[in-house]
């Protein structure tokens, strides 16, 4: 299967459910969500590029970057249940080959009262590229 949008969501979201069967995941950013913790998974961005070599010959690439937001609330979860699901998102990005490029802790609520994650993962990908056969 080519890597596609929403392959990378639907890999990932298998990924979170099956370590975090509770979690609310969505596709489009919301900034109150509906239950927590919460996971929110977009691309921000797709660029194709020109013609390049690649290890199975020339083909067009293009660089994809996702941006992945985790979010726990103070009250009934803490920073920590956040990392941990980064953590399983981590894995998930890195099974594709992204790259993490950065991890921010952005206080997040009315009064800092939630701990929202947002990382940022890359991946240069060819026409060729499928996903890894799990």
């Amino acid at each position: 299967m080519n890597i596609t949008r929403n392959a990378v969501y639907d890999y990932v979201h298998s990924a979170v459910i099956a370590g975090h069967s509770s979690v609310y995941i969505s596709g489009t950013y919301e900034p109150i969500p509906p239950s927590l913790p919460a996971v929110f998974i977009r691309e921000i961005g797709d660029l194709r590029n020109r013609t390049n070599m690649t290890f199975s010959g020339a083909q067009g690439v293009r660089t994809s970057t996702f941006e992945i937001q985790v979010v726990s609330g103070r009250k009934n979860g803490s920073l920590s249940e956040a990392y941990t699901i980064l953590s399983t998102v981590r894995r998930a990005m890195f099974d594709l080959f992204y790259n993490e490029t950065n991890v921010v802790t952005v206080e997040d609520g009315q009064n800092g009262t939630n701990y929202r994650l947002r990382a940022s993962y890359r991946r240069v990908i060819g026409d060729a590229d499928e996903l890894p056969s799990t």
